[in-house]
């Protein structure tokens, strides 16, 4: 492996970091929001009945029917509260939550390329982490109230496992996706 491959290589992971934290705060302020499904019927009702105590709960959340985990809805709750004790509006919590959830996305991912670095070498970590980052779809869904965010995280936590040999980590990131 060449020296420029290496992480002392010059790579600026940390610019780099900030450059994608920037990309997913973009997206998340230009990312519609969706009413019909996915952030309002599925995550944002049950949230704003533990948020606030009102609110709409389709059959899925109900005690009778139990047909999703409340387990997704233990770290957007905590987003959420942050918004709720700045004392935003509802829409500001929605977009506290998002902007957190896109810092998160961006997290994993950057763990991710920087677990790719020692496998594939730098310049290629650095290109995958770049072109991730700025993909339009990648960018949207890490900054959703959604699935598709955590799975995505998730995603991105194992592949950083893989590459780093963490089978045991691997295998828990793996069952927590079928939560």
């Amino acid at each position: 492996m060449a020296n420029s491959d290496k992480a002392e290589g010059g790579y600026p992971w940390r610019i780099m970091l900030v450059g994608c934290l920037c990309l997913q705060a973009v997206a998340c302020w230009n990312g519609e929001f969706n009413v019909e499904q996915g952030e309002a019927g599925n995550f944002w009702e049950p949230l704003h009945y533990l948020l606030y105590g009102t609110g709409v709960q389709n059959f899925e959340w109900s005690k009778e029917y139990a047909i999703r985990a409340p387990v997704y809805l233990a770290p957007l709750y905590g987003f959420g509260m942050v918004g709720k004790l700045l004392g935003l509006s509802k829409l500001g919590v929605l977009y506290v939550m998002r902007y957190l959830l896109g810092a998160c996305g961006s997290l994993s991912l950057y763990s991710m390329a920087r677990a790719s670095e020692g496998v594939l070498g730098g310049r290629a970590a650095a290109m995958g982490f770049w072109l991730a980052a700025s993909n339009q779809c990648v960018a949207l869904y890490m900054g959703r109230v959604g699935v598709d965010t955590f799975t995505s995280m998730l995603h991105c936590l194992m592949v950083a496992a893989w590459f780093k040999g963490r089978h045991v980590r691997l295998v828990w990131l793996c069952a927590a996706t079928v939560l």
